[in-house]
Formats: C-alpha cells, sequence, structure tokens
C-alpha cells in the first residue's frame, strides 16, 4: 500500500510529460504541413506569381511617372510667449487655403517635438497622425517650448515658395489676437521687472555709502566719562546683492522680444519625393498581391468549387 501511494506521484510527472510532449509533436507536425502546403501551392501556381510581379512592377512604374510628385518639409520654432500646445492647435484648425494663393500646399500641420532624454533638445519629430494620442510616455517627453511645422506640397519646391509659405505661418499665428494680448503683458511685466531691479540696485548702492562708510552716533561718553558704543550697524558691502540683480535683470533683457516666436530651423529644400517608387510599391503591391492571391486561390481550386457551385444552384 505505502508503496503504491509513492509510485502515485512518479506516474503522475510522466503523465505531464508525455502530454507535453505530445503537444510538442502536434505543433511541429502542423507547422510543417502548413508549410509544406504553402510550398507546394507557390509551386503550382509560380507562372501565375511570376506575372502577378510583373503586374506590380508595370503599375508601381506607371503611377510613379504619372503621379504628382509630393514633398514633405519641416520648420522648427520656438515659442517665447505662448505654451507649444496651443500654437499647434492654432495651426491644426486653421484653414490655410483661404489665406495663400499657392497651389502647391496639400496640407500644413503642427507637430510636436520629443525629447527622451530630458535635456531640452528635441530628439524626433512627433508624427500628426499621433497628435491625439492618450499615452503618458509620449504625452511627457514633448516639448513645452518649440513645436514643429510640416507642409506637404506637390510640384517643384523652391526657396522662394518655402520662403513664402513660412512667412504665411508666421504672419498667421503671431497676429491671432490671443498671441497679441499675451505676448504684450508679458513684455509689460518684464519691463516693470526690469525698472525695478534697477531702482533696488540704486538703493543697495546708496545703502552701501550711507552705513558702511559713515560713522555717526556710534559712541558716546558713558557716566564714569568712557567710551561706550551704541546702535552699532552691521557694516558690510552689497556688491554681491548688486551684482546678483544685474545677472537677473540681463537674463530677462536676454528673453526681452518683441516677436513671440523665433525659427529655429528653417524649411530646407526636400531630396527624395513623398511618392517615391519604393513607397508606391510598397503601397499598391501589398493590395495587389493580396487580390492577387485571392484569385489564385479560386483558380487552383476551380475544379473543387465549381462542382460545389452546381450543387448549390439545383438547391
Amino acid at each position: 500500500m505505502a508503496n503504491e501511494i509513492q509510485n502515485e506521484p512518479q506516474e503522475q510527472e510522466i503523465d505531464l510529460i508525455d502530454l507535453m510532449s505530445r503537444a510538442c509533436r502536434w505543433t511541429g507536425n502542423l507547422f510543417v504541413k502548413v508549410f509544406n502546403t504553402v510550398l507546394y501551392f507557390l509551386i503550382r501556381n509560380r507562372y501565375w506569381y511570376l506575372l502577378l510581379f510583373a503586374i506590380i512592377v508595370v503599375t508601381s512604374l506607371f503611377f510613379h511617372k504619372t503621379s504628382t510628385k509630393q514633398y514633405t518639409c519641416r520648420m522648427i520654432v520656438e515659442t517665447r510667449r505662448v505654451n507649444a500646445k496651443d500654437v499647434i492647435n492654432l495651426i491644426n484648425n486653421w484653414n490655410y487655403t483661404n489665406d495663400n494663393n499657392n497651389d502647391n500646399i496639400l496640407s500644413i500641420h503642427g507637430c510636436y517635438l520629443l525629447d527622451y532624454n530630458r535635456d531640452g533638445i528635441e530628439d524626433k519629430i512627433e508624427p500628426y497622425s499621433a497628435i491625439e494620442t492618450t499615452d503618458t510616455t509620449i504625452l511627457n517627453k514633448r516639448l513645452t517650448g518649440r513645436f514643429a511645422v510640416e507642409a506637404r506640397m506637390h510640384n517643384a519646391v523652391y526657396d522662394s515658395v518655402l520662403a513664402d509659405v513660412k512667412n504665411k505661418i508666421l504672419d498667421y499665428i503671431s497676429n491671432d489676437a490671443w498671441v497679441i494680448d499675451r505676448n504684450e503683458r508679458t513684455i509689460k511685466e518684464q519691463k516693470a521687472m526690469i525698472a525695478r531691479m534697477e531702482k533696488e540696485m540704486e538703493q543697495l548702492d546708496s545703502l552701501k555709502n550711507e552705513e558702511y562708510f559713515q560713522e555717526k552716533n556710534q559712541y558716546k561718553l558713558d557716566k564714569n566719562g568712557g567710551l561706550m558704543m551704541v546702535n552699532e550697524k552691521d557694516k558690510h558691502l552689497y556688491h554681491s546683492d548688486i551684482i546678483s540683480l544685474l545677472a537677473q535683470k540681463q537674463n530677462i533683457e536676454h528673453n526681452l522680444y518683441d516677436e513671440p516666436f523665433r525659427v529655429v530651423q528653417d524649411f530646407m529644400q526636400p531630396m527624395q519625393e513623398d511618392n517615391n517608387l519604393s513607397a508606391i510599391t510598397r503601397k499598391n503591391g501589398a493590395i495587389i498581391f493580396l487580390f492577387g492571391t485571392i484569385v489564385i486561390l479560386f483558380i487552383d481550386n476551380r475544379k473543387k468549387i465549381k462542382p460545389l457551385i452546381e450543387k448549390s444552384a439545383k438547391r
């Protein structure tokens, strides 16, 4: 009886190993069977697939030669008064077709800049298609002081066209009523802060002269005729305080600009079109290959499908 109890766990362990072995063999046999089926199907229909490949090449060349070339140009802008999110929303809600006479423009979008290592320098431009993401790992990497503008165009792209697009974008966002109000209010506050710092530096300079160099009423006679020090002051120079205020004042003056935006990286002429031969082949090739495989599959099994159709028609 004791031996039976001891042998029971061993038998269960052997059954488990055997079950896993059977599952692995079944999976392996299924994979081999599917692989062989697909391989034989391709070999049987190799001429159809060669024809399909030729159709993909010819179609891609045709669309590449006949389609209008499209390009994407990018510009990086620094915002001094407004959060990048507000400007991006402003650009993406802009009906640019009413404000320009350039027929080459296909679309204009504002995009976020991503800073992965948090050093204040953009590492990547987030595509416009991902602007509605809720992923916090992406949202936390977006820069708030800079943004990008993507302009998609067709036909030839010249420097004059890019300069015109840049000027229209800056003119639109700079003349928005809310941006103007925010810009004027911030400049007013900065100038008031500079004036206050200048006044404080003058007061510190006068205190230096009064408290350090003057010695009035610091000594008087006591009852026994000796000198007694009274009203002693902490005598020191205010150079460090003045220098600190001067540094703060220079920092504010350094960021005191009349324009709310500054172009960090201008539009550059693109070197390659978006709808090049490779892109067209990937796009059209996938569609043609999928549709062609369905047709080939139907032709390959036509002998099996025909009786089913006839049987269904008799019903």
